[in-house]
């Protein structure tokens, strides 16, 4: 890893982890409780200097979730569960290898909301525009 020095340039983390917990969607799908999960894992680990763990609002992909971005590279997770957030953590936030089989994939660019079952994510209908496309991770 680059050295961090005082002007304020370069990285401050090796890895920074962004977890929706926005209400409307991937909060209701317990993005919230990932958060925590990877913040007690992050506490015990004793790397708080070196990763990072936040709560974000919405992402922009409504019914993907829970959602998840890990920077410097830019990697997206959705569809997460507790067994698939200890799997990013300890392999990539920790490993520095992406989970292949659990990264967001879709040809939509941009902003991609899908509806759940039950139509539109806060019980109104979906508003599905062009940028509306199930992802590689999207229960068929």
């Amino acid at each position: 890893m680059e050295s961090l020095d005082a002007t304020g340039d370069g990285r401050r983390f090796e890895r920074h982890a962004f977890v929706c917990t926005s209400d409307d969607s991937c909060g209701k799908l317990g993005g919230a409780a990932l958060q925590s999960q990877l913040k007690a894992l992050l506490k015990v680990s004793g790397r708080k200097e070196s990763l990072r763990v936040n709560k974000s609002g919405c992402l922009g992909q409504c019914g993907h979730g829970p959602m998840m971005v890990v920077y410097p590279e830019g990697v997206w997770y959705s569809h997460l569960d507790a067994a698939g957030a200890e799997r990013v953590w300890r392999e990539h936030l920790v490993g520095g290898r992406p989970v292949e089989e659990l990264r967001y994939r879709t040809s939509a660019a941009g902003t991609n909301v899908v509806s759940n079952a039950e139509g539109g994510l806060d019980g109104r209908p979906a508003e599905r525009g062009p940028q509306s496309s199930p992802c590689s991770r999207c229960p068929t």
